[in-house]
């Protein structure tokens, strides 16, 4: 074999060698992305969805309540003799929303947290960032319905779910831009 072959097959087979290397890399690191979407950013996603789905249809339901009370009260006040206006709907509409509140809402954030922890592996350096605001915020939240804090302290600490908005952008922005990579 002459020098010419030789540097020929070598120089060759180095090209497939590396080609087949970087396609594994690129396919490597397409599969990460692919896990990070279905096993983590994904279903965070959709819980976000659902706890703004079901925020949205309880602040319209106190909303609608409290407007309803005040039409209640104000009717109340051009009549003689005065009754009293009966309360109970309205209390019981207030209970059944705190209470749909802390079964249906709460978990969806305690569920948000969990995934975060078994699936840390799988989260960014951005995201862990936002871990500690989540979960200052998921326990702030059960101090304060569990009655194991005062309402005036807990009011100094409060994070507030607003606080949480920057965390909502940035799992949806990171949702597409992992279903960009994986395209």
């Amino acid at each position: 074999m002459d020098w010419n072959s030789f540097t020929s097959i070598l120089v060759g087979g180095s090209l497939t060698l590396g080609g087949s290397w970087f396609m594994f890399r690129i396919q490597r690191r397409s599969s990460f992305y692919e896990t990070q979407l279905k096993e983590l950013y994904g279903p965070i996603r959709t819980l976000l969805w659902k706890i703004q789905a079901e925020t949205q249809q309880r602040n319209r339901i106190l909303e609608a309540g409290g407007k309803a009370w005040n039409n209640v009260v104000n009717a109340q006040v051009d009549r003689l003799p005065r009754e009293q206006p009966n309360f109970e709907p309205y209390k019981k509409m207030l209970e059944d929303q705190n209470d749909r509140y802390e079964e249906v809402i709460r978990p969806l954030y305690r569920q948000i947290e969990t995934i975060l922890v078994e699936k840390s592996w799988l989260v960014t350096e951005e995201t862990k960032n936002f871990f500690l605001k989540l979960y200052q915020y998921n326990n702030g939240q059960d101090l304060i319905l569990q009655k194991r804090i005062p309402g005036e302290v807990y009011q100094d600490i409060e994070i507030k779910e607003e606080e949480l908005q920057p965390f909502y952008d940035h799992i949806i922005c990171t949702v597409e831009i992992l279903q960009k990579k994986i395209r």
